[in-house]
């Protein structure tokens, strides 16, 4: 499917820019990792949700608010893009920053992580209560 290779270019595209930003990048100027990108219907509903889930070896260290600043900019430059692609369209955007890849939807005390969630409304990212 011509598209399908496109798009394949694009998310390799976009893994490289994630990775060769390393440090220096996002707010924490930490070095990030992705690790996991999925689109997921969301219970319930008919909409999609972008889950983006990345390595950051400092995040532990770094404390939340360092997270939520890469997290939030994790959205901004990486989830609405990827959103935008075509039957890509996502409704809310799920960000996760660990200091170790464990599977998703388990919990190690001994893994740092932080999850966001972003509702996506006109062309921004809104970072939902929880």
């Amino acid at each position: 499917v011509p598209g399908g290779v496109r798009v394949r270019k694009w998310m390799f595209a976009f893994v490289l820019g994630l990775t060769a930003g390393q440090a220096g990048a996002v707010p924490s100027g930490q070095p990030l990792a992705p690790w996991q990108i999925a689109w997921e219907w969301m219970q319930g509903t008919q909409d999609l949700q972008l889950v983006i889930r990345a390595i950051a070896p400092k995040v532990g260290a770094l404390g939340f608010e360092a997270a939520q600043a890469d997290m939030d900019w994790i959205c901004a430059t990486h989830g609405l893009t990827l959103s935008g692609l075509p039957h890509g369209a996502a409704a809310q955007v799920v960000v996760n920053l660990m200091d170790t890849p464990i599977p998703r939807g388990t919990s190690n005390p001994d893994v740092a992580q932080y999850f966001s969630v972003y509702e996506l409304a006109d062309g921004a990212c809104i970072l939902e209560d929880l």
